[in-house]
């Protein structure tokens, strides 16, 4: 038999959350300034505003007020469904929830900052134990950054919107305080059957989710190049060749007046056919693939290679694992990229 008593403590705890849920993010694509959050805080929890339950009234005055957001501004079709979004069955709990989405709002940024410093550190950690950038513990470690920024974060939130804590949680970089959210905490849960934690952490992941690819901070591209930087006479980024425009370049330097382009291709796939020309029809001396060489078998070295003057930089580990790349004098292990290995092979 089903029970219908767990059923509608189901049902009210979904409407609920998702009107919390969805307030928030329309707070969020209003693009308000703290300041602004502050104020249209400060009018919704307004003794002023106590008595009004009639939802028009409400959004007019929220709406007409222009010290908020004017008329002009272009986010102000945000501002208007966000308001819009009250009426007459949910405007007291749309009060109680629009007030603590903005404390929530005011601490996001503090939050997705908190987790970058910790993890940065464990970057620059990480990055002084393997120094060999093009190397597959190097780039593990640096792909696993993206799920430890999410964890981090979920760490931080939990630890500040746990009702249960005894303390403040402190923030120890930038030394401020999570106060007054306690009680808001304990009241959406007892009275609204709200988890505050679950939503918010769904809207730091998303921040988060859109921080890491706007940031797409150590790119195998990068890593190439501060990897070959002290090595060369000169490199430039981005280029097509003048004789084909059709091969691109990911890089081309020179070392001892001999010009060199590198396709720079993370995973091969089938990519790694479009700049293989022969050489004599292109304006460099040399072409070099960069790649970690996780899907490099042997049909796909002997293509590559049947041209000449054609070399490959493989991860170290895949080097030493695969005998038909090691009896290659045209392979090279990322571990032995310096300046001796590319004057021997640049010639």
């Amino acid at each position: 038999m089903i029970d219908s008593t767990n059923d509608l403590d189901l049902d009210y705890s979904f409407k609920n959350s998702l009107l919390f849920y969805t307030i928030l993010k329309m707070l969020i694509q209003t693009k308000l300034s703290d300041a602004k959050l502050i104020l249209l805080q400060s009018k919704i929890t307004s003794n002023l505003l106590e008595n009004y339950t009639n939802s028009n009234e409400f959004k007019k005055f929220l709406l007409y007020s222009e010290d908020i957001i004017k008329y002009s501004n272009a986010k102000r079709n945000e501002y208007e469904t966000l308001i819009n979004s009250i009426t007459d069955e949910n405007i007291n709990n749309w009060k109680i929830f629009c007030d603590f989405a903005i404390d929530l709002l005011l601490i996001k940024d503090l939050i997705i900052s908190e987790s970058k410093a910790y993890l940065n550190d464990k970057i620059i950690e990480n990055n002084k134990k393997t120094k060999d950038k093009l190397s597959i513990e190097f780039d593990l470690a640096n792909l696993n950054m993206p799920y430890g920024l999410r964890v981090i974060a979920s760490i931080i939130v939990s630890n500040i919107l746990d009702e249960n804590r005894e303390n403040l949680f402190l923030l120890a970089r930038t030394n401020k305080k999570i106060e007054n959210l306690n009680f808001k905490i304990m009241n959406l849960k007892k009275e609204y059957k709200i988890s505050a934690n679950n939503i918010y952490s769904l809207i730091i992941s998303e921040s988060i989710n859109q921080s890491i690819k706007s940031d797409a901070g150590c790119s195998y591209e990068s890593r190439f190049y501060e990897t070959i930087l002290p090595l060369v006479d000169s490199i430039q980024g981005h280029s097509h060749d003048r004789n084909i425009p059709s091969v691109e370049y990911d890089f081309t330097f020179y070392v001892n007046n001999i010009k060199v382009g590198a396709s720079v291709k993370r995973t091969l796939r089938e990519r790694y056919k479009q700049n293989f020309e022969d050489l004599s029809n292109l304006d460099v001396d040399y072409m070099i693939l960069v790649t970690l060489g996780t899907d490099l078998n042997e049909d796909k070295l002997k293509n590559i290679l049947q041209r000449d003057k054609i070399f490959i930089i493989v991860a170290k580990e895949v080097y030493e694992s695969r005998v038909f790349l090691k009896n290659s004098n045209r392979v090279i292990s990322s571990e032995k990229i310096d300046k001796e290995t590319f004057i021997k092979c640049f010639r």
